[in-house]
């Protein structure tokens, strides 16, 4: 897409969404933003060496006549070529359209003849599929084991030439044979053409004798064991064959014992049906084998947000097979394109004994403390870690709990296919599905706006050698039970963390009956922060991630990854639980509060003890809780529970003042942090001594509408810190059954709100009245795109104007289950977001999304093209859409783009000068 237009003022850190976000004076302001891309760019860019063919063939769409004779087989195929009119040319290297099969009939059959006719398009493409042409085949297997042939021209009606023929195989003089011209064609109007075999000549002669071909022909052939001429196999064969081979020998090739790992001459992922019967058979097969494929679901990380000759993006993967996981880096080329994986992580991971994983053990003198991850009583686990491991999957004791950190650090000899008796799996690394990759190398989080000491002391700590040398990381979940930390330019693994919180299911890990568990499953997220780690009382600029197990588990962590290259167990500083922790669905943000203190703020997810929604704040230096905020909604009856919050700092000195998040129920909930005094620190809103929100989400009919997404937050119309803009979409996609679009699905929003700093402003009432409706106008094909139009309705804040909406409603289908459940992007003046629509047909995988781009104050479509829809690399006119608004055809801007790959998540953003990439998996 276009840049957006930079911004002047220096309100950063609103766009940033947070304190700890880089600010770029007088250019840029965004959110870090996680890129994840391999196969499709959405902007236009493409790239499909990854994509990966099924082909269940129904039937061949060329008839093949097997013909027995003695004790070989003779194979014809009916076969035609438009020779002339309507400008074709018969010239040899000219194209000539070779006929669509419209009709096969079969009028007689014996053990040594048969009687057919073909009906000839005479187009490629099908056209009208009238009576173009037909032949009268007949073959006679003859005493002397020989083959007659007749074909004869026995009607046409077109305005094309046509040659009529076959193509044979099995004989001594396989080949082409066109014999016979089209009935209609008269003998001085039939060209000649190269592949012309008139009566008595063999291939390649007499073709130029000036005589048209005549309307019958007849001809004999011997039979031969060596064919020569061989027949190409049903396209979807090959589309299978190249389509899914395994590379090992990295050339590119199809080799032997890369496509066909049974060895019956059927690429693995092909499945022919020449019987209905056995279409179920041949389907589930399909099924169960692409189950078995890699596949991503997380975002991806970038080393940059702006495109250089090393920018890599990295793309974390699952196999549901056996439930193996990769991480992969791949170039990003000059035109915004994918290139080939430079590494993956999951074939470079150091041996079993010299991996870095470490744990925590709850209980090391008296105190919670980081060990190494391995099977010693003294110093490492504690003695229920110990017994967690000594059960098998079904929780029996079975005493193999050494084995068994043993198979999870990656020893594979205990593995049934070595005799053992722990689950098989291809490789040591395990699915990373949810899980976000975190880039982490010297970005600059703007700490120097900070006032006294903590100001001060930032530049010099990013100005330091270490800092600036240091590794350049990348940190991911993985349902093994461990996070991972990677060199982001190697690949290579430099140290792990099994999480307290996932002890409890690790022993499933090594059942040969394993059915797939989430483990560390959340995103974690890494900032730089001023803490006194050493306990001297003398704080100190560390880079610390927090880290969340998503649906594995109900904690949260935190690690000092300052020095990746050394890191060892005095790195973990804490694990925190609660019982109004459920699954910590979303991110923990490392910010500065106004009471002094660093922390991690996280929601609190979802099926916690209470169901209720309630706000984290915790100190990140020790793991100490410094404030829950409870919002008081939600119970068993109407299970409720917190999104991942999003910290806003309003007045740019980089400590949080304000923090907005939303919960299942809808309500967008603001909490006011600004006092310095921790006491004072609760819900913003309040009527008369009652906890409100700051807006409850609805739909058209009154329906109450999830958010399960961060917000973002932005400047407000007044363009000051007064007022701000908050941004988020409803729907969620995480809950059984939300994967299930019915006949009249609810109607999910994006919804634009504006709130005053100093005032209450409070939108209490839920029949939209104070909204401005935005719509989706239109939905059209063009440059083979499915594309969408927005309205553009002037929005006018006031008393009776809050902010604005627009309901995600095709005005084709309607209602068709799309939802938003990631969080947006604001880049300069522009406002981007992703919806996903999962497919109401059960045979479908997953389903699609759009990418939306518009003006954030408004909703409404921007005033030019954001997307280079014709590929020129230019952003004008030429890539608007006509389309129908007021009775008027109008050529208008697109704002919104249907992804052509299957469900996406919030782009990621490069940026190359005049263009920005969106890319997406």
């Amino acid at each position: 897409g276009a840049p957006t237009p930079k911004s002047t003022d220096s309100f950063g850190t609103i766009r940033g969404l947070s304190p700890e976000e880089p600010t770029k004076r007088g250019g840029y302001y965004a959110a870090s933003i996680s890129l994840f891309a391999n196969q499709n760019d959405i902007s236009g860019a493409r790239s499909d060496q990854n994509m990966t063919t099924f082909a269940v063939a129904l039937a061949s769409p060329l008839p093949q006549i097997k013909i027995p004779v003695g004790t070989g087989t003779v194979t014809l195929i009916p076969f035609a070529k438009s020779v002339g009119g309507y400008s074709i040319s018969p010239l040899q290297g000219d194209f000539q359209p070779t006929n669509t099969i419209v009709d096969f009939y079969v009028e007689t059959l014996t053990p040594t003849s048969g009687k057919f006719r073909i009906n000839f398009e005479d187009v490629e493409q099908g056209a009208d599929h009238d009576m173009d042409a037909i032949a009268e085949y007949t073959y006679q297997v003859l005493d002397d084991n020989t083959l007659k042939i007749d074909i004869a021209s026995t009607y046409a009606s077109g305005s094309i030439i046509q040659h009529l023929g076959y193509v044979i195989s099995g004989t001594t003089a396989d080949g082409t044979y066109l014999e016979v011209r089209d009935a209609d064609t008269a003998v001085g109007s039939d060209p000649d053409y190269f592949l012309d075999t008139p009566p008595g000549q063999p291939i390649g002669f007499g073709w130029y004798d000036k005589d048209a071909l005549p309307l019958s022909a007849s001809r004999t052939f011997k039979v031969s064991s060596q064919n020569a001429a061989a027949f190409l196999k049903n396209p979807l064969w090959y589309a299978a064959k190249y389509g899914n081979f395994k590379d090992l020998n990295g050339n590119g090739l199809p080799d032997d014992g890369e496509w066909d790992a049974d060895g019956d001459g059927v690429p693995d992922n092909y499945f022919l049906v020449t019987n209905a019967l056995t279409l179920n058979d041949q389907l589930s097969q399909a099924f169960s084998t692409i189950l078995g494929m890699s596949s991503s679901a997380a975002a991806i990380a970038t080393n940059s947000t702006r495109l250089d000759t090393d920018t890599l993006i990295y793309q974390a993967r699952f196999d549901s097979g056996d439930w193996s996981g990769q991480l992969l880096a791949y170039p990003v080329n000059d035109d915004g394109s994918v290139g080939l994986p430079v590494w993956d992580a999951a074939k470079l991971l150091p041996t079993p004994a010299s991996r870095n994983i470490f744990t925590l053990n709850p209980d090391v003198s008296g105190s919670p403390k980081g060990v190494p991850f391995t099977w010693n009583v003294s110093t490492s686990l504690h003695a229920t870690q110990q017994a967690a491991l000594n059960r098998n999957g079904a929780g029996a004791v079975d005493g193999l709990g050494k084995e068994r950190l043993n198979y999870l650090r990656g020893v594979q000899s205990g593995e049934q296919k070595n005799g053992g008796s722990f689950r098989d799996r291809k490789g040591v690394l395990g699915d990373i599905i949810n899980s976000d990759p975190w880039f982490v190398g010297t970005q600059n989080y703007g700490y120097a706006d900070l006032s006294d000491l903590e100001g001060t002391s930032y530049v010099s700590f990013r100005n330091s050698a270490a800092y600036a040398s240091r590794t350049k990381m990348l940190y991911v979940g993985g349902n093994d039970g461990m996070l991972h930390a990677f060199d982001a330019e190697t690949g290579v693994e430099k140290f792990s963390y099994v999480p307290l919180g996932a002890f409890a299911g690790l022993s499933a890990l090594t059942d040969p009956t394993y059915e797939h568990q989430m483990y560390v499953d959340g995103s974690p997220r890494a900032t730089d922060a001023y803490i006194d780690v050493s306990g001297d009382g003398n704080p100190e600029w560390r880079t610390v991630l927090a880290g969340t197990l998503g649906a594995g588990g109900k904690t949260v962590f935190a690690l000092d990854v300052t020095e990746p290259d050394s890191f060892d167990g005095d790195d973990v500083l804490w694990e925190y639980a609660d019982t109004d922790l459920g699954y910590t669905v979303g991110q923990a943000y490392v910010v500065r509060m106004a009471n002094g203190k660093w922390a991690a703020v996280f929601g609190n997810g979802y099926n916690s003890t209470n169901y209720r929604a309630v706000l984290y704040i915790v100190d990140l230096q020790t793991g100490a809780l410094i404030k829950k905020i409870d919002t008081g909604v939600g119970g068993a009856a109407t299970p409720n529970g917190l999104a991942t919050p999003a910290p806003v700092d309003y007045d740019g000195d980089r400590v949080v003042d304000a923090i907005y998040a939303g919960d299942l129920l809808g309500n967008l909930w603001k909490f006011d942090v600004a006092d310095k005094t921790t006491g004072n620190w609760s819900i913003a809103l309040k009527k008369g001594s009652t906890p409100i929100p700051l807006f409850k989400a609805k739909g058209p009919a009154g329906e109450t509408q999830p958010i399960t997404s961060r917000p973002n937050v932005g400047y407000g119309p007044a363009g000051s810190s007064s007022e701000v803009m908050v941004y988020f979409g409803t729907g969620k996609y995480f809950e059984k059954f939300d994967n299930v679009v019915g006949a009249s699905p609810p109607v999910q929003t994006f919804y634009g709100i504006r709130d005053s700093r100093d005032s209450d402003s409070a939108i209490t009432v839920t029949d939209r009245s104070v909204l401005v409706e935005q719509s989706i106008l239109a939905e059209v094909n063009a440059f083979d795109y499915n594309l969408r139009v927005i309205s553009d309705h002037e929005v006018i804040y006031g008393k009776t104007v809050k902010g604005w909406y627009m309901d995600l409603i095709s005005p084709i289908s309607g209602a068709d289950g799309e939802r938003v459940v990631d969080s947006p992007l604001l880049i300069g003046d522009h406002l981007i977001f992703t919806s996903i629509v999962p497919s109401g047909n059960p045979c479908d995988f997953g389903g699609t999304g759009w990418l939306y781009e518009m003006d954030p104050l408004t909703g409404g479509r921007v005033t030019y093209s954001v997307f280079d829809l014709d590929g020129d690399g230019l952003f004008d006119e030429s890539d608007y859409v006509t389309v129908e608004i007021d009775g008027k055809e109008v050529k208008v801007p697109v704002s919104g783009k249907q992804s052509s790959s299957g469900i996406i998540t919030t782009p990621g953003v490069i940026s190359a000068g005049t263009k920005e990439y969106k890319l997406s998996s």
